[in-house]
């Protein structure tokens, strides 16, 4: 019985919730568009850093779908923010060895690498679309939104994502020439998330202008994908 108390009361003890919004404040000063002011995010490192310090002892296991996409997804882009300053803001995060393989960071109680944040917590949810949500500091990364994210409104804010990052000059480019549409490597490497090219292609053709849908589903045009530019998207 009082192991089983004191167990109780550690379970009561553990914070259930985080509040998002010292998050927000880093992210409405530094996020420009796709870039990242990463001069003025030392300005807000004490917020950054609260708010990271409440992630390592949140409590996750119970929290909805939706609420623990947005946790982890914010919980990945904070870490990263933090990660870039700890590092001396290099030109690219492949430039640090273990950025996202080696180094371990404690969230939720866990101690994860930032690959297995993205595969355990994000990819597991089998929705393609986190990955519109998600930044890795670099400049084909799919932006920053300029707040945290919330379980609340996660469904509209990841659509609104994806259809935004498709819907970008160049993000779908077709080449009339050659019979070819090219999009960001990101597709190569999680195609699995979708299924296959097919898949692929009907998912995008969900969110680009009919005219362009059209070729993005005709296999008479080639798919290919273009190098991940991973310079980082610094401002």
């Amino acid at each position: 019985m009082r192991a089983l108390a004191v167990a109780l009361v550690l379970l009561a003890a553990k914070p259930a919730a985080v509040d998002h919004a010292p998050l927000d404040r880093v992210l409405q000063r530094a996020v420009h568009g796709r870039f990242v002011d990463y001069d003025a995010v030392p300005k807000d490192r004490a917020a950054l850093q609260k708010y990271l310090e409440a992630l390592r002892t949140a409590d996750a296991s119970a929290l909805s779908k939706d609420d623990a996409l947005a946790f982890w997804t914010n919980a990945y882009n904070a870490t990263v923010l933090e990660a870039v300053l700890a590092h001396g803001r290099p030109k690219s995060v492949l430039d640090v060895k273990g950025f996202f393989d080696g180094e371990l960071h404690t969230i939720a109680g866990e101690a994860l690498t930032l690959n297995q944040l993205e595969e355990q917590k994000l990819r597991s949810a089998k929705d393609p679309r986190v990955h519109f949500v998600v930044n890795c500091a670099s400049y084909d990364c799919p932006p920053l939104a300029n707040r945290a994210l919330r379980g609340a409104t996660w469904a509209r804010d990841v659509e609104q994502a994806t259809k935004a990052f498709l819907q970008r000059p160049g993000e779908v480019a077709v080449d009339e020439a050659n019979k070819t549409i090219r999009v960001v490597q990101l597709f190569e490497w999680y195609r699995a998330d979708w299924g296959d090219d097919a898949a692929v292609r009907a998912f995008i053709a969900q969110y680009v202008p009919k005219a362009v849908a059209a070729k993005v589903v005709d296999p008479s045009y080639a798919l290919a994908y273009r190098p991940y530019d991973w310079r980082a998207n610094a401002k």
